[in-house]
C-alpha cells in the first residue's frame, strides 16, 4: 500500500474526465462487500486516504454467501456480507457503494425480465437503504454480453466492470469498464505487473476465444489460450 501511495494517485472507480498526470492512476474494487473488507481493507486505505468502491449483493446482506463458488474450500465459504447497518457505517467520503445485483447469478443465462429485475432491484434496495445515489453496477463473476450491457445502461447505471484487464478511458462515453485481479497470494513481483498493466492484454486471449467459439461453435472448447 506504501509503494502504491508513492507511484499512483487512487482515484474513485467511476471517475470520469482527464487523468492527473506524473503517476500511474488506479482504482481499487471490492466485489461481494464481505466483513473482512472492513475489518482488514478498509482501515489500511483510509490510514492513506485511498478511496474505494464495494459492490453489494443486496439479497444476500448480513448473510453467509449462496451463489456457487469455486471448489469446497473456496475461501468465500467462510465469509459473511456486510448487513445494512455495516455498509451505512462506512465513510462516504473514502467508500463508493455500488450494486453487484440481488442473488449474484450469471447474468447471461437469465431471461432479459429476470436480468432486468437483478438490476433494477438491486439499484433501487441498495440506494433506499443507503440514501446515496447507486449508478456503478459489477458483473457477478464478469459474466456479461452486449445486451446486458445495454439493460445496465437502460436501469441507470453509468458504468459497469467486468474482470478482464483492460485499460480504462476516463474521457470517454463507454460505460463498460475493465479491472484486474490483485490477490492476497500475489508476491510484489505480480503486483508490480498487473499495477503497471502488464496483463492487458490477457483480455485479447479472451475475445479470441469468443471468436473462435462462434466459427467452430462445439468444437470451440477445446481450443485453449493458457496464460499465468
Amino acid at each position: 500500500m506504501d509503494a502504491l501511495r508513492r507511484s499512483a494517485f487512487v482515484l474513485p472507480a467511476s471517475y470520469r474526465g482527464d487523468l492527473p498526470s506524473g503517476k500511474k492512476c488506479v482504482a481499487i474494487t471490492f466485489d461481494d462487500a464481505f466483513v473482512s473488507v472492513a475489518e482488514n481493507a478498509l482501515p489500511e486505505l483510509a490510514r492513506r486516504s485511498f478511496h474505494s468502491t464495494i459492490f453489494v449483493p443486496v439479497g444476500w446482506m448480513g448473510r453467509t454467501p449462496g451463489w456457487a463458488m469455486k471448489g469446497e474450500a473456496a475461501p468465500e465459504l467462510a465469509e459473511v456480507v456486510m448487513a445494512p447497518e455495516q455498509l451505512n457505517a462506512l465513510d462516504t467520503s473514502l467508500v463508493a457503494l455500488a450494486s453487484h445485483s440481488v442473488s449474484h447469478p450469471l447474468m447471461t443465462r437469465l431471461d432479459s425480465k429476470r436480468a432486468r429485475r437483478e438490476l433494477e432491484e438491486s439499484r433501487a434496495r441498495l440506494a433506499e437503504l443507503s440514501g446515496r445515489k447507486i449508478v456503478d453496477f459489477s458483473f457477478p463473476y464478469g459474466d456479461h454480453d452486449a445486451s446486458i450491457v445495454a439493460m445496465c445502461r437502460a436501469a441507470g447505471y453509468e458504468t459497469a466492470y467486468s474482470i478482464m484487464a483492460q485499460e480504462v478511458d476516463t474521457t470517454g462515453l463507454e460505460i463498460l469498464r475493465g479491472r484486474t485481479k490483485v490477490e492476497p497470494s500475489d508476491g510484489p513481483m505480480e503486483f508490480f505487473l498487473k499495477f503497471d498493466g502488464a496483463y492487458e492484454w490477457t483480455a485479447c486471449t479472451v475475445r479470441l476465444r469468443k471468436l473462435l467459439r462462434s466459427i467452430f461453435g462445439k468444437w470451440a472448447p477445446s481450443i485453449r489460450i493458457q496464460h499465468r
